[in-house]
């Protein structure tokens, strides 16, 4: 690749980046009845397809911002790749799990799935703490708090096809309450 369209001139490794944004929103008591206000977990993605020459995934940058909470729960968020065996991936970095709920094997995939599966973080309010309010950036005139972002860093055993691991946010997922 030429330069001058190489995202990663000096890394033979990598040569483009495919950049996916988006806004996920969760209401954690779905399919039952609540009050469908789907702010429960409110997480914006920024999430960038690293390919090589090839076009070929060989890593993906995703960060995650988490915007609002308007839940009590102490809830998770992870996400799937639909069809990827977890020994495709090499490694994880930037999770947040502090609550002991989450097995993870060396790689940094959640133990035990059939698909890889990332555990970004297992306690929202681990990530952003409740400063006081009932819930965080969902009720008006009450204290607006700063966005936080988890970011990870998944690196495959080898380069993937697109197709295979799927586009942002992949098969995204909270988890109520531990």
């Amino acid at each position: 690749v030429s330069d001058d369209s190489d995202d990663f001139p000096c890394d033979a490794s990598r040569a483009i980046r495919n950049t996916y944004l988006g806004t996920l929103a969760y209401e954690d008591l779905w399919p039952s009845q609540g009050d469908y206000d789907f702010n429960d977990m409110v997480i914006d993605y920024d999430v960038d397809h690293i390919l090589n020459s090839n076009n070929k995934l060989v890593s993906i940058e995703a960060d995650w911002t988490v915007k609002a909470v308007g839940a009590g729960f102490k809830n998770g968020f992870g996400f799937e790749f639909s069809g990827l065996s977890s020994n495709s991936i090499s490694a994880v970095s930037g999770q947040d799990l502090q609550e002991a709920i989450v097995s993870v094997s060396g790689n940094g995939t959640e133990q035990g799935q059939g698909n890889a599966t990332v555990i970004a973080f297992d306690n929202v309010f681990n990530v952003m703490p409740n400063q006081g309010t009932k819930f965080i950036n969902t009720i008006k005139n009450e204290t607006v708090v700063s966005p936080v972002t988890v970011s990870n860093v998944i690196d495959f055993s080898s380069p993937q096809v697109q197709g295979n691991v799927g586009l942002p946010p992949y098969n995204a997922f909270i988890f109520v309450d531990g």
